[in-house]
């Protein structure tokens, strides 16, 4: 409704500001303008709604006014407040932005396409939590949320609908357009765009020519290869035999010179006979003591065992052993049931009441897949899907985005022999929330308790199978199993 025309002259914070019928100017911009430079407002409340907040997503009041929901058109309860200003979970707190400039670089998932149109009014949506650029109709709520600055860039200014009254009048006719304000400086040049624009699409293939009836020139001749290394040599052949011998002597040679003298002898001629004995002479004075010890004599007899001493006290038990098991490469699981491999750990003869077999995994997914895993722990001497399954559990549905998780599966021997017992438990988490590997935020966790069954057959093997479902294709990056407290 247009302001008397008495009153269309006023100032605001030092500003003259004019009014052109429902047109208001402050200084030499609209008021629209004016607020949208005002700093952003906040608020913050409980997500009471049945599912988590995504940024971006148009957000209401809760029943009674009490925490956040998504908003939409449906009624006048049900109408917008401001944007989510990052992911929220159920019972968290969240900040919604109320006015000001609200940048989101990927707009997909509130308006169904990554950019904003240019210089465009979007609405409140019929579908709860998403803005649309078309005018909605009535019944539906017709709620302006705001206008789009940039591809990135919504300039919030929400319109708030109060509720009863009459129908609406009719449409009054269209004021003559106010002088137009001196135009502002023109604003920096934004950075350029990181995101790529779309390829265009592919022109059709054009004819094939005609074969050409001219041939092309002959090509170079290639150098010469380098000569190859000489081969070995090979075995020498047999000796022939050996021929008769000559009848017919050979001539004999001339006589050689004679040779020098050769030096005297230095080796003493033989000893002359011995003489005679001569008397004995006088015994001449006792010498000295020896330095020299005398041999010594020999080893005296062994004498009788002494008793034997009290036995000691036994030692403290050491740890008990465990097995151990690994993967070497990735393995895929592609679609079907598949094996584990390193996942298999020895059992047969090591069980025992209280025995603990623990795997520990790690794996991708590609984008495909949306299928519900199923999962066994596997008992048999062939360490593949042959083996047969003591425990089964099944996951939640996938969806069709890539996504890292994380297993940890253990099971305890309740009992053993041939009505072996295993209570199972399995655990899962992953890196996205609520997309790729499960559709929901939390961890995943089963547990699964087998019936009696004979573990004793030698080479028995305990190990995993898991079927990702159709389409999924799961890499195992680390499968790391182990057995504690064995016999």
């Amino acid at each position: 409704m247009p302001l008397p025309t008495s009153q269309n002259i006023f100032r605001f914070e030092d500003q003259e500001t004019t009014v052109y019928g429902d047109k208001v100017q402050i200084g030499t911009v609209s008021l629209y303008q004016f607020l949208s430079t005002m700093p952003p407002t906040f608020s913050v409340a409980t997500n009471v709604s049945a599912a988590d907040f995504i940024k971006g997503q148009v957000i209401g009041r809760g029943p009674a006014d009490t925490g956040y929901v998504l908003a939409d058109n449906s009624t006048l309860d049900r109408q917008a407040i401001g944007l989510a200003c990052e992911p929220s979970r159920v019972n968290s707190g969240c900040t919604v932005q109320l006015n000001g400039q609200f940048s989101l670089m990927d707009w997909t998932a509130i308006i169904g396409t990554q950019k904003l149109a240019p210089r465009t009014t979007y609405y409140l949506s019929a579908v709860p939590g998403k803005l649309t650029s078309v005018l909605p109709v009535a019944p539906a709520v017709v709620q302006r949320i705001g206008y789009s600055i940039s591809p990135n860039v919504l300039n919030l200014n929400l319109e708030f609908i109060g509720a009863g009254g009459g129908a609406a009048g009719p449409t009054g006719p269209t004021g003559p357009t106010g002088p137009s304000g001196a135009t502002g400086p023109t604003g920096p040049t934004g950075a350029a765009s990181t995101v790529p624009g779309p390829t265009g699409p592919t022109g059709p293939t054009g004819p094939t020519g005609a074969a050409s009836t001219v041939a092309g020139p002959t090509g170079p001749t290639g150098p010469t290869g380098a000569t190859g290394a000489t081969g070995a040599t090979g075995a020498s052949g047999p000796t022939g035999p050996t021929g008769p011998a000559s009848t017919v002597p050979g001539p004999t040679g001339p006589t050689g010179p004679t040779g020098p003298t050769g030096a005297n002898s230095t080796v003493p001629g033989p000893t002359g006979p011995a003489g005679p004995t001569g008397p004995t002479g006088p015994t001449g004075p006792t010498g000295a003591d020896s330095t020299v010890p005398g041999p010594t004599g020999p080893t005296g007899p062994t004498g009788a065992t002494g008793p034997t001493g009290p036995t000691g006290p036994t030692g403290p038990t050491g740890p008990t052993a465990g097995f151990y098991n690994a993967n070497a490469t990735d393995v895929v699981a592609n679609a079907t049931d598949t094996y584990i491999t390193g996942s298999d750990l020895p059992v047969s003869g090591h069980l025992k009441i209280g025995t603990i077999l623990n795997w520990r995994l790690s794996a991708t997914k590609t984008s495909a897949g949306t299928a519900v895993p199923a999962w066994n722990l596997r008992f048999g001497t062939g360490a593949t899907i042959t083996d047969v399954a003591r425990c089964s559990v099944t996951g939640v549905a996938q969806t069709a985005l890539t996504d890292f998780a994380i297993f940890d599966i253990r099971a305890v021997v309740r009992a053993t022999g041939a009505t072996t017992v295993v209570q199972s438990n399995w655990e899962q988490s992953h890196s996205n929330t609520t997309s790729g590997f499960q559709n929901i935020a939390q961890e995943v966790i089963r547990n699964a308790l087998s019936t009696a069954f004979d573990s004793t057959p030698a080479s028995t093997k305990a190990g995993l199978s898991v079927n990702p479902g159709t389409a999924g294709v799961w890499t195992f990056q680390v499968v790391a199993a182990s057995m504690e407290n064995i016999v």
